[in-house]
């Protein structure tokens, strides 16, 4: 398994063992199954930037399943840039992605997943206003079902998942930023991500 993130993949501000990915590692159903997970995982990174390198590393790695979990920093706004608009459009990102399956189909790659993005607690400032960052983030991962649906993609829907967990206890799987996972919103991950795994046909027969 091939996963290719941003900072919520990579577990920025959090101890290596405590990440999501290494809790997947080391779980008895990825042993149990002889999964190996490569990680590829930047902070700060926008699928704009990792289609940019993406195609070389299809030519590197033997990719059986590429797990792909993008989209907050394209939805959010930079006061750096400006603060007037996403750091990557709704269409732009549609078409990184889409992109991303077909180079990945290219190559033979027998089982592709998308990733939507946990619920966020962050405010930005556009034009002066301030407004949800999740309100921003939701609308990406429409356009992530959306492909999913038009690709015959699996989509891996953590957002719905973590809009069932209770208000009070999602805060505590946020850092204080409102955006990366407390060691229990890594806990949450792996457990939710391993739920999904275990009712995907790809693995049925494993």
């Amino acid at each position: 398994m091939y996963i290719l993130g941003d900072s919520i993949s990579a577990g920025q501000y959090i101890d290596s063992d405590k990440k999501f990915t290494e809790l997947l590692k080391k779980s008895h159903f990825f042993r149990e199954r002889n999964v190996f997970v490569h990680v590829d995982a930047i902070s700060g990174q926008t699928t704009r930037q990792a289609l940019l390198y993406l195609p070389e590393k299809l030519q590197i790695h033997e990719i059986d399943f590429l797990v792909i979990q993008l989209g907050i920093n394209d939805s959010n706004y930079w006061l750096s840039e400006g603060g007037m608009h996403p750091r990557v459009s709704l269409e732009s990102f549609r078409a990184n992605i889409v992109e991303m399956i077909s180079r990945a189909r290219l190559k033979n790659i027998s089982k592709i997943a998308l990733l939507t993005n946990h619920m966020l607690d962050k405010k930005i400032l556009v034009n002066n206003m301030s407004f949800s960052l999740e309100e921003s983030k939701s609308l990406y991962d429409d356009v992530i079902r959306q492909i999913c649906e038009d690709h015959d993609i699996s989509c891996y829907d953590i957002s719905l998942k973590w809009a069932m967990i209770p208000e009070s206890k999602r805060k505590l799987m946020l850092l204080e930023d409102g955006v990366h996972l407390s060691e229990e919103g890594h806990a949450h991950y792996a457990g939710v991500i391993q739920e999904f795994l275990k009712n995907d046909k790809y693995f049925l027969y494993c």
